[in-house]
């Protein structure tokens, strides 16, 4: 229970350090990125949606997170694996989709299973956290930003069409939870719809400065430390987007941004040791499946579920296309 309450006071303190627009300095930095999304885009008409991923490799002296509620190794998983298998989800449960995969100037980059658009931008290896916010409210800001867009996080794998989710009548959508001693919303999963786009950037703009403004804080800085590198992402999304109550209309406005709740279990599924014996009769409705954390580790089981559901799937499409 301390932990719960722990996590629930940091978020709280938090939401009262909002900020509405970041720093002249910082905005130059977003524009400088800005630029090479512009000058990536290239047009697609066939294309119905955007899926947006950010990775870069930190350096062996950032390798290892230690926080007061996270554990973590990054240089213990095969990112390049699961950035692929990103794409490959991507064509086959979305086929009119384009991954925009955002990395630094010497990554590599993913195989492309799909349309990829691939972004470098010149960061900081050592903070990915902060380097990945600005890069999403880049590309808000820039002409990438063209088609309703899933922000994914590289090991969170498009598992069902998620061109339905944007009927909703709502400019942000985030992923919710309730489990105790977890922050409330989940960054890993973001949607954003493109008829909204200047409520979009404004949002980025506060979700930035916001960021911004939490490096320094006192109080953050004695709990986690450096937030650049992990925790500041989320920690600013919950002070951003977390309302004072989930309500059962789970849609809520601040600032006149429309924000949209989805629960985690349905669109945020984070796939873990434990639940691998519920599929797929469990997994099969998930619209995206989360390898959280150190669950990375399952990557193989999970792709051996996609790659034989997309077999299934073809095979239907095959026998429509008999008929016809």
């Amino acid at each position: 229970m301390q932990r719960k309450t722990a996590v629930d006071d940091i978020v709280n303190h938090a939401r009262a350090c909002r900020q509405a627009a970041p720093s002249v300095a910082l905005r130059a930095e977003v524009d400088r990125f800005r630029a090479r999304f512009d000058a990536a885009h290239v047009d697609l008409p066939h294309i119905r949606l955007n899926i947006f991923s950010f990775h870069i490799t930190v350096p062996a002296s950032h390798r290892v997170i230690d926080y007061v509620d996270v554990k973590h190794d990054h240089w213990l998983f095969d990112y390049r694996k699961l950035a692929s298998h990103l794409t490959w989800a991507a064509s086959t449960f979305n086929p009119c989709s384009r991954v925009v995969f955002v990395t630094g100037e010497d990554q590599p980059e993913p195989e492309a299973h799909c349309d990829l658009t691939t972004v470098r931008v010149t960061s900081d290896a050592a903070a990915p956290m902060f380097e990945r916010v600005k890069s999403m409210a880049a590309y808000v800001a820039s002409d990438a930003f063209d088609r309703d867009t899933a922000f994914l996080d590289t090991d969170a794998f498009p598992n069902r069409p998620l061109a339905p989710i944007f009927r909703d009548d709502f400019d942000i959508g985030v992923t919710y939870r309730t489990t105790p001693g977890y922050m409330r919303l989940n960054e890993g999963v973001v949607f954003c719809r493109h008829a909204s786009k200047d409520a979009v950037r404004r949002f980025f703009g506060s979700y930035m400065a916001t960021y911004e403004y939490l490096r320094s804080d006192p109080v953050i800085r004695e709990y986690y430390g450096d937030i650049d590198r992990w925790r500041g992402g989320q920690l600013s999304l919950n002070a951003v987007a977390l309302p004072e109550q989930i309500t059962g209309s789970r849609t809520w406005s601040t600032d006149g941004i429309r924000i949209r709740m989805f629960p985690c279990n349905d669109y945020n599924y984070w796939v873990q040791p434990k639940n691998l014996s519920v599929r797929p009769k469990s997994w099969d409705r998930k619209f995206v499946l989360h390898l959280k954390g150190d669950s990375k580790w399952l990557v193989d089981e999970l792709i051996a579920y996609q790659s034989q559901r997309g077999r299934a799937r073809a095979a239907v499409a095959r026998q429509i296309d008999a008929r016809l």
